[in-house]
This record gives structure tokens, C-alpha cells and sequence, in this order.
């Protein structure tokens, strides 16, 4: 019984001291705003959320599993894979954060200078972008958690609001473009 209420306290502190770091994060407003002002129709145009896919893939277990099966394979070879693999999963998930808020404030640029106004719009972006940080959220949890070999990455939900987000985006473009 001591084991499960440690174990518990555990997870509990670990939950705290991500959402904790997560909050601080969001929270942080960049003084740089050079990132938002970034958004362009270049920059637009050779974005691609797709790029992203690769995340689910990143700390799958399937290819750990495959991994293990191979010749050479250690224990020590499987836990620093499985490190960097995370640290490479926390660098697209940074960049996914900035892709997300760089389509969010075109969309919300798009939105401002358009001639129709949509409030529906506006009420959807917000949702969209709700959801994104719910699903970042639960991401970091989860990543925090595959560390002690605990939890599987689950990153679709992340994913399909940068897609939707971008199809907003390039719904948006052409009521402006024709102004």
C-alpha cells in the first residue's frame, strides 16, 4: 500500500512541476516580437503542418520494440535512444508551438483587416486554439511520463488543430488578397 501512495505522490508532483513549467511557458510573452511579425505569404506558402507527422512516429513503441529485437541491442543503447528521441520531440514540439502561434496571429490579422466580419470565425479560432493548448498540455504530461516508461505519445490531436488552423488561414487569404 506505501508503493501505490508513492507511486501516486509521484505522478502527482510530476503533474504539478510540468503544468507548473507549462503554465510559465505559455504564460511568458515573447519581447521578440519579430517571430509574429514573421508571418508572411512566403513564409505561408512553404508552411506545411504535414511536416509534423514525423512526431507521431518519433517515440512510437512499435520502433522501440523493433529496436530491441536487433542484434547489438542493449538496455543502456534503448535508454539513451529513447532520451534523444525526446529531446528531438520537445524541439519539433517548440517548433510546432511557434508554427501554431505564427498561424494563429495571420489568421487573426486576416480576420481584422477582412471586409466581411465573420464572428463565427473569430468564436472557432478561439476554440481552435483552446484545444491546441489542452492537447499541448496532455502532450507534455505524457512526455514527462514516457521519461520513466510510463505513457505512450498521442500528438493527433495537436496536429489536426495546426491543420485545421491552416486551412482557416487559407480560407481567409483570398476575401483580403482581393481587397
Amino acid at each position: 500500500m506505501t508503493l501505490t501512495v508513492m507511486t501516486i505522490l509521484t505522478l502527482a508532483v510530476v503533474l504539478a512541476v510540468t503544468l507548473g513549467l507549462l503554465v510559465r511557458s505559455l504564460a511568458k510573452q515573447n519581447n521578440d516580437r519579430s517571430s509574429d511579425t514573421q508571418w508572411s505569404q512566403q513564409w505561408f506558402e512553404e508552411f506545411s503542418a504535414s511536416d509534423y507527422r514525423l512526431m507521431k512516429r518519433l517515440l512510437s513503441e512499435d520502433e522501440f520494440r523493433f529496436l530491441s529485437r536487433q542484434a547489438g541491442y542493449t538496455a543502456e543503447l534503448g535508454r539513451k535512444l529513447r532520451k534523444e528521441r525526446r529531446n528531438i520531440f520537445r524541439m519539433y514540439l517548440k517548433n510546432l508551438k511557434r508554427d501554431f502561434n505564427r498561424l494563429y496571429t495571420g489568421a487573426t490579422i486576416l480576420m481584422v483587416y477582412s471586409d466581411i466580419d465573420r464572428p463565427e470565425l473569430a468564436s472557432a479560432l478561439f476554440s481552435i486554439r483552446i484545444n491546441f493548448y489542452a492537447a499541448l498540455v496532455r502532450v507534455n504530461l505524457r512526455l514527462a511520463m514516457h521519461a520513466f516508461g510510463l505513457e505512450m505519445m498521442d500528438v493527433t490531436p495537436m496536429l489536426q488543430s495546426l491543420e485545421f488552423l491552416q486551412v482557416r488561414v487559407r480560407s481567409l487569404q483570398p476575401e483580403v488578397a482581393a481587397c
